[in-house]
């Protein structure tokens, strides 16, 4: 999973998120920090996509992070390798997490305001723009928008 983060990022985030942020990426610090939120009793849901016994994408769910009451739940993040991309591969990752979540309470999820193709998968999924704010990577401030959808079952539709 970590790998399948930083190859990612690396690729996605490329003229978007400052380089030196991109060049500290680290598989290993990655891989400990999934390790802690896949823990048992953590509140995370994780599925992931597997080729030939490897990771080539995941995605996880959880509780919304920022407190607010319109959206319970909230998509932690889909990542998929940049080779197994365009493949139905994150839409499918967020129906089966969508499945397991509570379908009557809204669900939300954000992305870099720059990236239009993640925009574009939420949008296209039938999210709708909700909000955004600024978000900090270490000493980088970022736009990021937000798309929720009131119930996860209108995600199923």
């Amino acid at each position: 999973m970590a790998q399948v983060h930083v190859t990612t990022w690396l690729q996605t985030y490329q003229g978007l998120v400052p380089r030196a942020y991109l060049d500290r990426l680290d598989v290993d610090d990655i891989g400990r920090r999934w390790r802690d939120r896949l823990a048992p009793g953590s509140n995370r849901l994780t599925w992931v996509a597997e080729e030939d016994g490897g990771i080539v994408a995941y995605a996880s769910a959880g509780p919304e992070r920022e407190g607010g009451q319109e959206f319970a739940q909230e998509l932690y993040g889909i990542y998929v390798a940049p080779l197994w991309q365009a493949r139905g591969l994150g839409r499918g990752l967020v129906h089966s997490l969508a499945g397991q979540l509570d379908a009557s309470a809204g669900l939300l999820v954000w992305a870099l305001k720059q990236n239009s193709a993640a925009r574009g998968f939420y949008e296209h999924l039938g999210g709708r723009w909700v909000r955004e704010h600024e978000l900090e990577l270490d000493e980088f401030r970022l736009l990021e928008v937000a798309y929720g959808w009131e119930a996860t079952a209108d995600l199923l539709r």
